[in-house]
């Protein structure tokens, strides 16, 4: 949360909730991760590889996996 507490004190009309924002910074340092390995996201899309893994599981639902 340090970096959501640094972006508030900097930018206090920001409107968005501090998950949101949690959620934001970590999306794209994920993003950057990625694209320093020279690779992207699984499949394209991280929640068609979690469908994908379920299914080779026999898993219904995400907390089964």
């Amino acid at each position: 949360m340090a970096w959501v507490k640094f972006f508030r004190e900097r930018n206090p009309d920001c409107n968005v909730t501090d998950d949101v924002m949690l959620g934001w910074f970590a999306n794209s340092m994920m993003a950057m991760h990625d694209f320093l390995k020279g690779g992207g996201p699984i499949n394209g899309d991280h929640a068609q590889h979690i469908v994908d893994e379920m299914g080779k599981l026999g898993a219904t639902e995400v907390r089964d996996v």
